[in-house]
């Protein structure tokens, strides 16, 4: 019975699989998880704590010393008392809710000798073989978790033997790798080596004890992400003179192209460079003067060792973020931002760092470890602590918001970067020519800090557009407020829409027309299931288009369903209801929820 029961549940969760949103803003935006998301909400009652709600990419932290807590003998299938280690389930709820997964492998078992920074089970970590437990971890997590399979048995230290869930794609080594700020430090030579033993098991001694070293040797379709480097790893240090990442790869003996798939960079904004230890008083500062208004530019240093170094190779931002909490005066972090500002600055960062050329990026993160305190990076949640009931800060419903308007839309072009003062920035989103996003905000040029600062009555000419919804981020709405706004020479060439205030809270502003042209091309990757936005008449919306078994439900703005349906063979769903502005979710048959958007219904 047991084994009965055990294939059915293989069987349920590889009727899933991973989603290639295929170069859309949901393939780029994301949140940093621990085990809360999977305690408190998938094994809870919380609904509040769901995440796939403003995101659709997680970066998992997940300690090895749980699930091998014994030698060669692996936890992701445990069930026992503390059932949030049930990691298998966990994996399994996240891809069913259609989001992707980047697995952050920190923390080794206490019987890896190295120590809680430095990996190294033997030896003094540098050589490659001094890493053998962590490579054969990487390769059995690859293997099981990964997309292919196709080992064989005796490769698989899992009594189950399962293999190939495609659960996660893409495996990070390690965490701040380069952290000078620990005694224990971990050696750019230590590093090099444990890259190649990380990667393929280079230089790993293998055999029965051991089958497989390295995430390519668990799946060979597999990425091997670096570990994120504090700053950017180029910077200068107290322990490194020269660059931590060069020197890596240096002592690796071997091409960065062959060591990693993805560079991988962390970076905070606040204003510790001009207040000295302990930084009293030092805070959080917006994004634009973090990445645009330094005279050290963090991303340009790493995209141009990219370039030299490994061209073509993906740039990740795997943590940023700022905390909220305050007790009035300097009782905060160093990386401190009033509630609006974080979801404010979390918004344009994502804007940002997409313009930049980065190509995915993942806010620090969803739950606040302490929202009551000054400690750094406690209170730096989109929702609060369970002391708080896990309620949801401005920045998670703002977030919400900005992945339901721009989330399956392609980045066009920055039409309006830091233009005038105060400064407009229009950024461009599209799926085609007739249907465009713009994402609008602005400051003040210098400001480290959001001050208030907007701009009254802004026009803004948009070639061919015919017609204008206006959504505004608000706190405690998950799709915003919104309204229609008037088009001066619809369909024209200086056709044009006056938006009534431009603040610092980015608005969306869905347009609709012909030829309103595009400055970049999708991705040539194949399109997830098919899906067609609802075409409206007034009072009525149709959903045509759609595969048999597909489900439409309808909701108005306070998230209450106002109509469900399921596409029976070739029958086209409609809704009629009284006007208003109505949000729609589109469930392909296979489970995913494969489109979600905004449409309104007049007189």
């Amino acid at each position: 019975m047991k084994v009965a029961l055990l294939a059915l549940v293989l069987l349920a969760a590889q009727a899933f699989s991973y989603i290639d949103y295929h170069g859309t803003m949901n393939d780029f935006m994301g949140v940093n998880v621990h085990q809360q998301l999977w305690q408190y909400h998938y094994l809870g009652t919380n609904a509040d704590y769901d995440m796939h709600i403003p995101f659709r990419w997680v970066r998992n932290y997940h300690p090895w010393t749980w699930f091998e807590p014994v030698n060669d003998t692996y936890l992701w299938n445990y069930q026992g008392e503390g059932e949030w280690k049930w990691y298998d389930e966990y994996y399994r709820r996240l891809d069913r809710d259609s989001v992707n997964l980047l697995i952050c492998v920190l923390s080794p078992p206490s019987w890896v000798v190295g120590g809680t920074v430095r990996q190294f089970d033997n030896g003094d970590g540098s050589t490659e073989n001094n890493y053998r437990e962590k490579a054969e971890y990487l390769a059995q997590l690859s293997a099981r978790f990964g997309p292919t399979g196709g080992h064989a048995q005796s490769d698989l230290e899992t009594s189950d033997k399962v293999q190939g869930l495609d659960y996660c794609r893409y495996f990070e080594d390690a965490n701040e790798e380069n952290d000078w700020w620990d005694t224990a430090y971990w050696t750019p030579l230590q590093y090099g080596k444990f890259l190649n033993a990380a990667h393929d098991g280079r230089g790993v001694l293998t055999g029965a004890s051991l089958p497989i070293a390295g995430v390519k040797e668990g799946d060979a379709k597999a990425f091997h992400v670096l570990g994120g480097l504090a700053n950017n790893g180029i910077d200068k240090t107290p322990k490194c003179n020269g660059s931590y990442l060069d020197s890596a790869v240096i002592y690796s003996g071997r091409p960065a192209s062959q060591v990693m798939d993805v560079i991988n960079i962390h970076l905070y904004w606040n204003t510790t460079d001009s207040i000295p230890w302990p930084w009293t008083g030092a805070a959080g500062v917006c994004p634009e003067n973090g990445l645009l208004e330094r005279g050290n530019n963090d991303i340009a240093q790493i995209e141009a060792w990219r370039d030299a170094k490994a061209p073509g190779m993906q740039v990740w931002l795997t943590e940023f973020g700022w905390d909220t909490y305050t007790g009035g005066g300097d009782n905060h972090s160093y990386q401190y931002a009033p509630e609006l500002s974080q979801a404010n600055y979390i918004m344009r960062s994502f804007a940002l760092l997409k313009y930049l050329g980065l190509a995915k990026a993942f806010v620090y993160f969803d739950q606040d470890p302490n929202s009551a305190s000054a400690t750094q990076y406690a209170s730096c949640g989109l929702v609060k602590d369970a002391t708080n009931n896990f309620s949801r800060k401005t920045s998670f419903f703002f977030m919400a918001t900005m992945r339901a308007m721009i989330g399956d839309y392609y980045f066009a072009s920055a039409d309006k970067q830091a233009s005038g003062s105060p400064q407009l920035y229009v950024y461009r989103f599209y799926r085609s020519a007739q249907d465009v996003v713009l994402m609008v905000w602005c400051r003040q040029a210098g400001q480290k800090v959001d001050n208030g600062t907007v701009i009254q009555n802004c026009a803004i000419t948009v070639s061919g557009m015919q017609s204008c919804l206006q959504v505004k981020p608000q706190p405690g709405l998950l799709y915003g407020q919104s309204s229609i706004l008037t088009v001066s020479n619809p369909g024209a060439g200086n056709a044009s829409v006056t938006v009534p205030v431009v603040s610092e809270t980015p608005l969306f502003l869905k347009l609709a027309g012909e030829g309103m042209g595009t400055s970049t091309t999708p991705s040539s990757l194949s399109l997830g299931p098919h899906f067609a936005e609802p075409r409206v008449w007034k009072n009525s919306a149709l959903f045509d288009g759609l595969d048999n078994g597909s489900i439409v439900t309808v909701f108005r703005t306070n998230g209450r369903i106002s109509w469900r349906a399921a596409v029976v063979g070739n029958s086209i769903p409609a809704f009629s209801g009284v006007p208003g502005i109505y949000v729609y979710s589109i469930k392909a048959a296979c489970g995913h929820v494969s489109a979600k958007g905004i449409f309104v219904l007049t007189e």
